[in-house]
């Protein structure tokens, strides 16, 4: 009972940390100050009633403490995405009974929605490439004016597009700098944008140069991580989608 409490718990606790990252990309402290306690004391419960393995609770946490600190060491992940994963971690370290309703090899839910979450990522990626695809049918040459290298250039086309200067934000990330190369202003491409960069100052040097840009910014638009995260919680219902898919596959 108590487990099943608690993935419903999860599953609010991240919709509403979804909204605020949809909106802002960022997540108000207090949804996890507040629903992390909660769900704490309800795993707690779920292991006293016989619910639940002290090791289930070791490897969940053991895995989504491993998988915070890699993405973040690579920038991958924010703060709230972090936590997010952590949260999960402690909320649902082990399937209620009757679930998964498909085998799940892994049998830890916090691996599952990870691979879940991936999966529904890809989505991002490939509608940016789509939309570098149509431009570049179009003529219309992505990184025009902008200094770049070819391996970079063929990743780009899967995290990056031109949009208008003004709309340069936290949901906008600049992929591109400036730089002083012989006394000439250059725009050099940068593939890869850490996730707790100052983007803030980055912003405010381009907009101080905005002649440069009246072709617009090359930019990677920022995923609401904890969104597809909500997802796949719930398709995690089901089990390990991306397994089962590898499963066929091979």
């Amino acid at each position: 009972m108590w487990l099943h409490v608690n993935y419903a718990a999860a599953t609010i606790t991240l919709a509403a940390a979804a909204v605020y990252d949809v909106k802002t990309r960022e997540v108000p402290d207090k949804i996890w100050m507040t629903a992390l306690p909660a769900s704490a004391a309800i795993t707690a419960a779920a292991y006293i009633n016989n619910e639940l393995h002290w090791l289930s609770i070791a490897v969940s946490l053991a895995l989504a403490a491993a998988l915070s600190l890699a993405f973040a060491y690579f920038g991958l992940f924010g703060g709230a995405d972090v936590k997010a994963l952590i949260y999960v971690a402690i909320a649902v370290p082990a399937y209620p009974a009757g679930l998964p309703l498909l085998p799940d090899p892994a049998r830890t839910p916090a691996f599952t929605i990870i691979c879940n979450a991936a999966l529904i990522s890809i989505i991002y990626p490939l509608r940016i490439f789509i939309s570098n695809l149509h431009k570049m049918l179009r003529k219309q040459n992505p990184y025009q004016n902008i200094q770049i290298k070819p391996r970079d250039a063929f990743i780009m086309l899967f995290t990056s597009t031109r949009v208008p200067i003004e709309k340069l934000s936290l949901k906008n990330f600049p992929a591109e700098r400036l730089e002083n190369i012989n006394g000439v202003k250059t725009r050099i491409a940068v593939p890869f944008t850490r996730a707790e960069a100052d983007i803030t100052s980055t912003i405010e040097t381009i907009k101080a140069h905005s002649t440069l840009y009246v072709d617009g910014v090359l930019a990677t638009p920022t995923i609401p991580f904890i969104l597809p995260l909500l997802a796949a919680t719930i398709i995690a219902v089901a089990g390990n989608i991306m397994i089962m898919l590898l499963q066929l596959l091979l």
